[in-house]
């Protein structure tokens, strides 16, 4: 390994907001480091000769060359002067030959520890209080990668048909506090790679907040439009996140009077959180106040601003915007956690006659007694109880602890207790480690949410679920938003791992509620086949003889109508004669349920095969019959020890012809930037000799009569054969990596609409990526 010596040259000039622009050469590097002082600030070299750098701390920053070069990159000053930074910051290079690079440093080589900031790659935004009145989507070249495209669907609670006796409906709520990627590394439409928290049991969460903030990248986060999406679909809301850091994790007081800061009749922030929350299509902001400010900087004066800040920002949006308020700040304008709702911060949650915040969080200190304070403090002010939420840290991989919930939501068990309060889940996104393999993370989250350990019940012993399939037609094919390929019409058209919540289906309600005489038959999600998307559910496990087992998947609520048809796209290994019939739950005048059978034929082969059934020959139409359930039972005239059936899509449906969409409009492709070396990241190593580009993709839609599910991208091939690319509900769509193959002049992309129902267009718009 060679010594790091100084680079040749390095320029830079800052402006008005404190940004220091980096440019420098490296005429002999194979190896750029930008080291930084921790103090200093956050520090990132965005480029070298075009090809995207490595980033894993704020203090040093190194990507591995293959050729002299440029670079080019920004830093924070964070209240230092810019002749002090110059002083202080080196760039060095290991003046490597013979293509032998410097060792990997050894802080970059654990799972998490590194990540690739994509030249051309969209990410969500981020703030400090003094750069978010700059923010304008009109000169934001990444703002229409963020955006939501679908709108917050209502959903449905029934107490008849929840999973755990002991749940309650209609009571208490969860909020999930969850963090999907550091702050500044959260792109926006997905990424390559399947090792992603891919959240699926929105049928327990009423808010998402999209968990981030640090002094060193930025205070204030909003969510991504892919994972708005997913909640959205389900009935979630989602808020941004405004973070506060204490002194020691680099918080500053002036950030508090920047972010409260009055102009006039107004407060500029708050105008500007109500319009990232328009724009981008979420509900509100998570406000986690936790800088100590002293002196004349702090006092009941900052508190006021502050209730102020909230007031005024509901008032601008029309009482749109929302706030959860963190249990920190008090009226004095000090930091102290209360642990319950009380004279201190109330003013933070309701003030005169107004509701300020939504909700608030209590920290992890709440009690029983503190709770049932709390709540009737709530219920005073005319306010539900169940808009207190009891602080619950469930970070590094806990479970739910079961007395604390049982606390805070005791059950059915416990007589005619209701729930106190409702629970906020800090954190529950799981260990990095877990994310690795996609079966293995959904059967972690099982055990968290659904189906609980021996030493936690899990959340749906709590909560019941809700579900947002209220209307007909319903179609799902099971997709997780994350996967090892795609697959389309039951074919595979990639092999690539990727991750993308904007193609989430609605998931099962129950997983897995299975009824039988000690069935020993098991649910999952399948990621090796799939009829459309990266999933399928695979049953599995023994069918004893004439004992029958009955999986539930869906909870509904959709009239029957005269042509209500259900359908399934099934596929069984072998010659197996597992016998299928649909079984549907009937409510009859909003009062009695009854579970009818559907004959299905026994199954043989490998194919993926259509099955579909008219479900008003039951019952008769209309007359205030409900569909309320929807599930498979599977049976055999004799033992099978090795079942392996799998589901690939369930439609409930009016059974006629479904319009074909026609392509979209106007397709262009922007090649960003092209790399001539390999990537290191988790995707696959191209091909020797070849090249890799960037590129941004747009369109118009359809028709504004029409609304796409979404639209999919695909690489037309020499032989005729098409590779899925990426898909999004959005107009615009980002390639992080397209391979140039064999120095070919162009590459053709082809993009389809595809419907709610999964009706692809006939024919795509096509667009040319030019090489040169």
């Amino acid at each position: 390994m060679n010594r790091l010596t100084r680079a040749g040259t390095l320029s830079s000039g800052h402006d008005r907001q404190g940004i220091v622009s980096i440019t420098g050469i490296a005429p002999k590097c194979h190896h750029i480091q930008v080291n930084v002082p921790d103090d200093i600030g956050e520090t990132r070299v965005t480029h070298v000769s075009d090809i995207p750098v490595f980033r894993h701390a704020p203090a040093v920053l190194r990507r591995i060359l293959e050729a002299p070069g440029s670079f080019v990159g920004e830093s924070r000053l964070r209240g230092r002067s810019y002749r002090s930074w110059k002083s202080r910051v080196r760039v060095l290079d290991s003046g490597c030959s013979g293509g032998t690079a410097m060792q990997d440093d050894p802080r970059t080589t654990g799972q998490g520890a590194g990540q690739y900031f994509l030249s051309g790659q969209p990410y969500a935004s981020f703030w400090h209080p003094d750069t978010i009145l700059d923010w304008d989507p009109r000169t934001d070249p990444d703002a229409p990668f963020n955006r939501s495209s679908v709108p917050l669907q209502p959903r449905r609670q029934d107490a008849r048909f929840r999973s755990d006796s002991y749940a309650r409906a209609h009571q208490g709520r969860v909020y999930s506090l969850a963090r999907f990627a550091e702050t500044s590394n959260n792109p926006s439409q997905g990424s390559a790679t399947a090792a992603y928290y891919a959240f699926g049991f929105w049928q327990y969460v009423d808010t998402l907040v999209f968990w981030g903030g640090a002094a060193d990248e930025g205070l204030i986060l909003a969510p991504n439009g892919h994972v708005i999406d997913a909640a959205h679909r389900n009935g979630v809301r989602v808020y941004g996140n405004v973070f506060f850091p204490e002194t020691v994790a680099g918080g500053r007081s002036a950030w508090l009077h920047q972010f409260v800061r009055r102009d006039g009749g107004s407060y500029p922030v708050a105008d500007k959180l109500v319009e990232i929350a328009d724009f981008y299509g979420f509900e509100g902001w998570f406000i986690n106040q936790e800088t100590p400010a002293g002196g004349e900087l702090g006092g009941r004066a900052l508190a006021n601003s502050f209730r102020d800040f909230l007031a005024h920002a509901r008032w601008r949006s029309g009482g749109a915007l929302e706030f959860m308020w963190y249990d920190s700040m008090v009226d004095d304008g000090t930091v102290s956690h209360e642990c319950e709702l009380n004279a201190r911060n109330v003013m933070f949650f309701h003030h005169g006659n107004s509701a300020l915040s939504r909700s608030i969080f209590l920290d992890y200190g709440w009690n029983k007694a503190k709770l049932e304070r709390s709540a009737a403090l709530a219920t005073g002010l005319e306010r539900s109880p169940y808009q207190v939420c009891a602080g619950l840290d469930v970070q590094e991989g806990q479970f739910p602890d079961d007395t604390r919930c049982q606390t805070a939501l005791p059950g059915n068990a416990t007589g005619t207790a209701n729930h106190l309060t409702s629970l906020a889940l800090h954190r529950p996104d799981p260990p990095v480690s877990t994310l690795t393999d996609p079966g293995t993370f959904h059967e972690r989250e099982e055990k968290f949410w659904s189906r609980g350990t021996s030493e936690s019940k899990g959340i749906a012993h709590y909560i019941a679920e809700s579900t947002p399939v209220l209307s007909s037609p319903f179609t799902t094919n099971f997709n997780t938003g994350h996967g090892n390929g795609y697959w389309a019409d039951g074919h595979q058209v990639s092999t690539a791992a990727w991750n993308n919540l904007a193609l989430q289906d609605v998931l099962p309600t129950y997983r897995w509620y299975i009824e039988g005489d000690r069935p020993a038959l098991t649910a999952s999600f399948d990621f090796t086949d799939a009829y459309e998307g990266a999933t399928s559910i695979l049953f599995s496990g023994k069918l004893e003889k004439n004992k029958p087992a009955t999986a539930w998947l869906y909870q509904t609520w959709v009239p029957l109508g005269e042509n209500t048809t259900l359908s399934f796209m099934v596929q069984a290994a072998g010659a197996m004669s597992v016998i299928l019939k649909a079984v549907v739950t009937f409510v009859k005048d909003g009062n009695t349920s009854e579970d009818v059978e559907f004959d299905l034929h026994g199954l043989s082969g490998t194919r993926w095969q259509e099955w579909k059934t008219a479900l008003a020959g039951s019952h008769a139409p209309g007359a205030g019959t409900m569909i309320a359930r929807l599930g498979l039972r599977l049976s055999a005239a004799t033992t099978i020890d090795n079942v392996a059936v799998r589901l690939g899509q369930l439609r409930l449906h009016d059974d006629h012809t479904v319009e074909v969409p026609p392509a979209p409009r106007a397709f262009s492709a922007r090649l960003h930037h092209t790399n001539t070396a390999a990537e290191q990241d988790n995707s696959s190593e191209p091909e020797a000799g070849t090249a890799t580009g960037a590129v941004r993709l747009a369109w118009k839609p359809v028709s504004s009569a029409f609304r796409a599910h979404h639209y999919e991208v695909y690489r037309t091939n020499g032989d005729g054969s098409r590779t899925f690319l990426g898909g999004t509900p959005l107009s615009t769509y980002f390639i992080p990596r397209l391979l140039r193959r064999n120095n070919e002049r162009r590459t053709t992309l082809a993009i389809y609409s595809v419907t709610p129902e999964g009706v692809r267009s006939r024919t795509p718009a096509m667009a040319d990526v030019c090489w040169t």
